[in-house]
């Protein structure tokens, strides 16, 4: 048995311990029931260029005759499995920005690819360069997913899928719909206004600057030490840009910061001051 890929040739085919003449081969694409097909060769050997290129399964065997009015027999069937190669012909891709050092996440979509795992090949050019990449993808109701190496380098990034092998190892070529562009910036930064001193019982608003990055800001988790930095205490971890001190603190010194976090890949910074 062999298994090939649609549109590919088949491996040769050699009949050996045979007693006779070779009368001819036969070809079925339905396990020789009512298509059979006659292929005027007389030799052990069928070539799979003879055949061409196989688009379904193709069962095979060889008509023998051991002398003039002897019975004729066949020999035992040989089947060529013939798989399909996914359809791509509706296929587009998307990723998000990142910041350096960030993974990016390329999303495809297609109505045509099955649901299953998938090796896509692909390639980066720009900032981040490289080729010869495969990822697997499992596509699930019309969408999946795989992951870019680290894009440390600042700029444009192009991801450009160029196949796509199925789970049978065929593979479809892909030349519409397989590129996305990816900006690589470099990280946030953020600093806090607003210290002041107050009385007890008091209230300070303090305000994140943020700049730089990528994406929208998902976060600013802000932290109060009241030993110099030792150590750090959650006191408000939300989207809000702004926090106002706890009025209920003793006499001391607080220091506060706060982390922001955004929505692209790698890109979160600690305030500075």
């Amino acid at each position: 048995a062999q298994a090939i890929c649609t549109g590919e040739q088949m491996a040769n085919l050699t009949v050996t311990g045979y007693v006779g003449s070779i009368v001819k081969w036969q070809s079925s694409t339905d396990n020789f029931g009512s298509s059979i097909s006659d292929i005027a060769n007389t030799t052990a050997t069928l070539t799979g260029a003879s055949q061409g290129a196989l688009t379904q399964d193709t069962w095979y065997r060889v008509v023998v005759q051991s002398g003039s009015g002897c019975t004729i027999v066949n020999s035992n069937v040989i089947k060529i499995t013939v798989n399909q190669s996914s359809n791509v012909s509706n296929f587009a891709v998307s990723s998000s920005n990142v910041c350096a050092g960030g993974v990016a996440s390329v999303t495809v979509n297609s109505t045509t690819l099955a649901n299953g795992t998938y090796t896509v090949s692909y390639a980066l050019t720009g900032a981040n360069a490289a080729s010869g990449l495969t990822a697997s993808l499992v596509m699930n109701s019309n969408t999946g997913s795989f992951s870019t190496p680290a894009l440390n380098a600042t700029g444009t990034t192009t991801v450009t899928i160029n196949a796509l092998e199925n789970s049978a190892g065929c593979t479809s070529n892909i030349t519409a719909g397989n590129t996305v562009a990816i900006t690589v910036t470099a990280g946030p930064s953020v600093s806090i206004t607003g210290a002041d001193n107050v009385c007890v019982g008091g209230s300070v608003t303090l305000t994140a600057n943020p700049s730089g990055g990528s994406g929208s800001a998902t976060g600013y988790q802000w932290e109060r030490s009241a030993n110099g930095g030792g150590s750090w205490t959650t006191v408000q971890n939300t989207t809000a840009i702004t926090y106002a001190t706890n009025s209920g603190l003793s006499t001391g010194n607080y220091l506060y910061k706060v982390t922001l976090t955004q929505s692209g890949a790698n890109c979160s910074a600690v305030s500075s001051n």
